[in-house]
């Protein structure tokens, strides 16, 4: 069986986010707007307002007989954050639309694990992902 020596999942997702914005457009509604959030956005705090819709796009990765997957998107608090049904594909993405529905702070998060393909091994590495969002 061979194993894979080394990890070359981006580690330093933090730091590249700090210098990258989500991106936002308009949504229904005369003042919602839709903030994509993306693999690049975790650590973030993001303030929006009651009727935007958030939507959660994760990559996966394919690499040297193994996929590095995310599971679908959840929120801490259904009642702040309501949630669309989730999705997954097969080179390991998720994601998941998410409604800002009243005034409250709730935790978008994900892990992301992963899968080998026959004869590969998989380090014993989760990797997590996380967004406060506060709703006013």
């Amino acid at each position: 069986m061979r194993t894979v020596s080394h990890l070359t999942i981006a580690c330093v997702m933090g730091l590249v986010s700090a210098t990258t914005a989500p991106a936002v457009s308009a949504a229904t509604g005369p003042d919602a707007r839709t903030v994509v959030l993306t693999t690049e956005d975790d650590d973030r705090t993001l303030t929006v307002r009651s009727g935007d819709v958030l939507d959660v796009r994760l990559a996966g990765r394919r690499d040297a007989g193994l996929t590095f997957s995310w599971h679908v998107p959840s929120a801490s608090d259904s009642m702040v954050l309501g949630k669309a049904s989730g999705s997954t594909s097969p080179a390991g993405g998720a994601g998941r639309r998410f409604s800002a529905n009243a005034r409250g702070v709730a935790t978008i998060g994900s892990q992301r694990t992963c899968q080998a393909d026959a004869g590969f091994q998989c380090p014993e590495v989760t990797l997590s992902w996380k967004v406060v969002i506060t709703v006013r």
